[in-house]
């Protein structure tokens, strides 16, 4: 993974429609937010994030389900960003994509046990996708292609569509 140069000043996105308002709020405390700015029916800005090394913790085990998040540089707006880039399973599509190609294999059952295995936190991601990716290696490309094509589905968190500019 390549570290990003360090921001000095930044905003916290929340992408999420209804977090509680005490999580809310007690995340803007700990990350020294200057403010809560609601972004349509997208989520929240925190503006002016001065604690930049709180940010994973104050989000911590207690967010709300379905919560993404970003950060972008105080003085850029979301609409100055052309492209996205994000975890696309489970966060922008439905699907885990592993998972479905296992279903091409004649028992995808462990590989489907390995995802769930590093989502429990019973192994790393690392080792969990380097392992399903031994798993699929002998499938043909044009199967893989085919079957990711019909299978995929844009997810319906309100963000997605609206953010992405993707319509049904």
């Amino acid at each position: 993974m390549v570290n990003p140069a360090p921001m000095t000043a930044c905003h916290l996105l929340l992408f999420h429609p209804e977090p509680p308002k005490a999580w809310l709020e007690s995340v803007a405390h700990a990350t020294g937010a200057r403010g809560i700015e609601r972004l349509g029916n997208l989520g929240f800005r925190l503006n002016h994030v001065a604690n930049m090394g709180a940010v994973a913790e104050a989000l911590g085990p207690n967010q709300p389900e379905r919560l993404d998040w970003a950060l972008i540089p105080a003085d850029r707006q979301t609409s100055d960003f052309r492209m996205l880039v994000c975890d696309m399973d489970g966060t922008l599509i439905v699907n885990e994509c592993v998972d479905e190609l296992a279903g091409l294999l004649p028992d995808p059952a462990p590989v489907r046990e390995l995802t769930a295995a590093a989502m429990r936190g019973e192994m790393s991601v690392e080792e969990s996708l380097r392992r399903r990716i031994e798993a699929l290696s002998g499938l043909p490309e044009r199967a893989a292609t085919s079957t990711l094509g019909s299978r995929l589905s844009i997810t319906t968190a309100p963000y997605a569509p609206r953010s992405c500019g993707i319509t049904r």
